[in-house]
């Protein structure tokens, strides 16, 4: 069982291996295609979590590197931005989620992801970073055309069909958070077609802050937040979305990477997503470091913080 196995996989890891599981790699990957197993696994070698998606031959060329030459062989999750294509070189690019959202057509986004999750697997990818759950209320905030529209039920519907289409209706968990009969032995129900859902960004991103308009303001008031902002991520938890992403911004002045409120207390223990990962948005964990300054003393506090958020 799945539990077990990652159970005793743990048990053996040391605490570098650790750390490097939780390395997403962004800059710099592409060399890796032309390289040799030796100089991949000299390039991480702890390992690494995950890479972006670089098409089938790289993606089987390095992880049958990860696989094959380090020490407990733990294969690399290679990811791609789903939002509105494959995530890769000549997928078919749909319309944006403001265009889909325009459609009022859950069927039609259920089916535009699945296309998304049948290319990227294609491509070797097997989590993508979507749907967008943000519901942006000011229009003069620079990411209008990520988000499906401005009502939470709406986001709410298209963001259940966006994740059933990704992780196909067998690889989504029940209302309790578990897993479905049919996916009990993988966490993907039919991987072969399908990936990990991570919707983003979690949470408030894209609202009206105090001053109406600056991203990194301290937001709407706590009752606004669970009303409009915070319910298609409590509907996508308990449809069985696989995963989360961080947003950049703060709510009530405190950055989402180190909120335990927001990611533990109420995403993953109050809207029942247990099962789930919580990752970071692009350079965030360092950036409660870097970004906000006077927040944390180091790059490592941050590490340390942002682990003990959730």
């Amino acid at each position: 069982p799945i539990a077990q196995r990652v159970a005793d996989l743990v048990s053996r890891m040391t605490l570098q291996e650790k750390a490097a599981q939780l390395g997403y790699s962004l800059q710099n990957a592409a060399h890796l295609c032309t390289s040799t197993t030796e100089e991949i696994v000299a390039a991480f070698p702890h390992g690494v979590g995950g890479l972006p998606v670089m098409g089938l031959a790289c993606t089987n060329k390095l992880q049958r590197a990860f696989t094959e030459n380090t020490t407990l062989g733990i294969p690399v999750s290679f990811y791609g931005e789903t939002t509105h294509s494959g995530g890769y070189h000549n997928s078919t690019v749909f319309p944006m989620p403001c265009g889909q959202g325009a459609s009022w057509n859950t069927t039609l986004v259920q089916a535009i992801a699945a296309a998304n999750a049948l290319e990227l697997r294609a491509s070797g990818g097997d989590q993508g970073l979507s749907p967008i759950l943000q519901v942006t209320t000011d229009p003069r905030f620079g990411r209008l055309q990520e988000n499906f529209g401005e009502d939470p039920l709406l986001v709410a519907h298209y963001g259940i069909a966006a994740v059933q289409g990704l992780q196909g209706s067998d690889g989504c968990g029940t209302n309790s958070g578990g897993y479905s009969a049919n996916a009990a032995l993988t966490y993907v129900g039919s991987p072969d077609t399908h990936v990990a859902a991570q919707a983003k960004h979690f949470a408030g991103y894209g609202a009206g802050s105090k001053d109406g308009y600056t991203p990194f303001g301290g937001g709407p008031s706590r009752r606004t937040m669970f009303e409009v902002y915070l319910r298609p991520w409590r509907d996508v938890a308990l449809a069985g979305g696989r995963g989360v992403m961080a947003a950049h911004n703060l709510i009530d002045w405190l950055p989402c990477h180190a909120n335990t409120d927001m990611l533990t207390a109420t995403l993953r223990n109050r809207f029942g997503f247990g099962p789930g990962y919580i990752g970071s948005d692009n350079t965030n964990v360092e950036g409660l470091f870097n970004y906000f300054r006077g927040f944390c003393e180091s790059p490592d506090d941050a590490a340390v913080i942002a682990m003990s958020a959730g």
